[in-house]
C-alpha cells in the first residue's frame, strides 16, 4: 500500500499501489489528492505475527504466510515460490493493470468537474455577493429595526438614562401622514417610563408657537397618559416648522434625554447641526435620539446631532412606527 497525507485535513491514506501515479479522494474530507509513484510498501512479519496474536484474526496470519512465501523463506530452509503462490500474484497484477486505467480515468474525470466547479467559482468572483447588495431593488430603503426593548423605551430606543424625557415631535407638511400613528407611539413610549419619570411632549415651533403639554414635566402616570394623548390629538399639522428653535428650547428645558421625530430630516443641513452641536458642548449630560420617518435617506445632520450626544438615530418607515404603539 501507498501511504500519504491529505493535503487539506491531514488525515493518513492508505492507497493501493494500482493507484500510484494518479489520483484519490480523501475519505475525510472528500479532498483529491495525486498519489504518488513509489513502490509497495508491506509491514515486517513480526509485526503482523504480533498483530495477529492479539485480535485472533487470520486476516493477519493469511498476510503473514504471504509475507514468509513472498520472500522465499519457509520453516528453516530456502524454498522456491509455489506455483500457486506465483499464479495468484500473476492474477493479482493483471487486476491491478486492468483497474489502475479506470481509477486514472475515474480520477481526471472527478478533476475535470472539480475544475468545472473552480472555474464557475472564479467567474462570479467579480459579481455582488454582499446580502444587502443582492437584495431585491424593489424593497424600500428603510433601516430594519429590532424588536421593542423591555423598560422605558421609544419603540428600539431604550430611554434608561436617569432624569426627565421631552418628546420634540415635527408637525410639519412632511410628518403629516404619520400624524396618528405618531401620536399613538408617544403615548406608549410615555406609559413605558413607569409613574415616578417625568416627561413633556413639545411640538416643533411654528409661526412663533410651541405647543406643549404637560406645561412643566410631570411624572407618568396613567392619568397624565391619558391628558397628553387626547391633547396631542387635538395638534394641527401641516405647518411650517423651525427645527433649530424647537430644539434649543427643548435643550433648556434641562431633561435627561430628547427624542425628535421628524418626517423632513433630510431637509436639516449642516447650520443645523453645528449649532445643535454647539449648544450640546454647554448641556453635555443631555443624550439625544433621532428618528427619521420614512427612511428616505439623507439625515446626515440629525445623524451627526444624535452622534454627539451619544443616542441612537434610526430611520423608520410607517409600518415600524406603527409596530411601536402596540
Amino acid at each position: 500500500m501507498i501511504t500519504l497525507v491529505c493535503t487539506k485535513c491531514g488525515n493518513m491514506l492508505h492507497v493501493d499501489d494500482g493507484f500510484a501515479g494518479g489520483v484519490c479522494r480523501c475519505s475525510t474530507c472528500g479532498t483529491i489528492q495525486t498519489v504518488p509513484g513509489r513502490g509497495q510498501k508491506h509491514d515486517n512479519g513480526q509485526a503482523i505475527f504480533e498483530r495477529a496474536s492479539r485480535n485472533g484474526t487470520s486476516n493477519e496470519l493469511e498476510t503473514l504466510s504471504e509475507v514468509v512465501t513472498s520472500s522465499g523463506l519457509a520453516g528453516s530452509g530456502m524454498l522456491r515460490q509455489s506455483r500457486s503462490t506465483k499464479a495468484a500474484q500473476a492474477r493479482e497484477a493483471e487486476r491491478r493493470r486492468k483497474v489502475a486505467p479506470v481509477a486514472v480515468a475515474a480520477g481526471a474525470f472527478v478533476a475535470v468537474i472539480v475544475g468545472l466547479v473552480l472555474a464557475f467559482g472564479v467567474g462570479r468572483s467579480g459579481e455582488k455577493t454582499d446580502a444587502t447588495e443582492m437584495a431585491p431593488t424593489n424593497v424600500p430603503a428603510v433601516v430594519a429595526t429590532p424588536p421593542t426593548v423591555r423598560g422605558p423605551a421609544f419603540g428600539p430606543i431604550a430611554l434608561d438614562a436617569a432624569g426627565p424625557v421631552i418628546y420634540l415631535v415635527d408637525r410639519g407638511d412632511a410628518t403629516r401622514a404619520y400624524t396618528a400613528s405618531l401620536q399613538r407611539a408617544v403615548a406608549k413610549s410615555v406609559s413605558t417610563l413607569g409613574p415616578t419619570r417625568k416627561f413633556q411632549v413639545r411640538y416643533w415651533t411654528a409661526d412663533g408657537e410651541t405647543p406643549i403639554f404637560p406645561p412643566a414635566p410631570t411624572d407618568a402616570t396613567p392619568a397624565a397618559i391619558a391628558k397628553v394623548t387626547a391633547w396631542m390629538a387635538d395638534i394641527p399639522g401641516g405647518r411650517a416648522t423651525d427645527a433649530t428653535s424647537s430644539l434649543d428650547e427643548a435643550l433648556a428645558a434641562k431633561p435627561a434625554e430628547i427624542v425628535i421625530v421628524t418626517g423632513k430630516a433630510w431637509q436639516l443641513d449642516e447650520s443645523f447641526a453645528n449649532e445643535a452641536i454647539v449648544k450640546l458642548g454647554a448641556s453635555p449630560k443631555i443624550r439625544i435620539h433621532g428618528v427619521a420617518l420614512g427612511g428616505a435617506g439623507g439625515s446626515d445632520a440629525l445623524s451627526r446631532v444624535v452622534t454627539k450626544a451619544g443616542g441612537r438615530f434610526l430611520e423608520m418607515d410607517e409600518a415600524t412606527l406603527a409596530g411601536i404603539e402596540k
